[in-house]
C-alpha cells in the first residue's frame, strides 16, 4: 500500500489547515479554506476569516501575487 499523500490530498489538507483558522468565527457559514494552485506550487491561499466577510475563494484569488498565473491555475 502505498502510504503518500497524494498532491490533491496534500492541498486538501491545506485548505483544512486554512479553515481551522476561523474556528468560532464563521457561523452561520461554513469555516473554508482555499488555495491556488499553479504547476504543482501554491501561489496563493486564504479562508473565510467571519460572517459577512470575503470568503475563502476570494481571499485565495487576492492573495495571489502574479495575477496572469490565475487562468492557468487551479482553486
Amino acid at each position: 500500500m502505498n502510504h503518500e499523500i497524494s498532491e490533491k490530498e496534500k492541498y486538501m489538507r491545506r485548505c483544512l489547515e486554512l479553515a481551522g483558522q476561523a474556528l468560532g468565527n464563521t457561523y452561520p457559514n461554513p469555516m473554508v479554506g482555499a488555495v491556488l494552485v499553479h504547476n504543482g506550487r501554491i501561489i496563493g491561499e486564504g479562508y473565510h476569516h467571519e460572517a459577512g466577510k470575503p470568503h475563502a475563494e476570494i481571499n485565495a484569488i487576492n492573495a495571489v501575487e502574479n495575477k496572469s498565473l490565475l487562468k492557468e491555475s487551479t482553486l
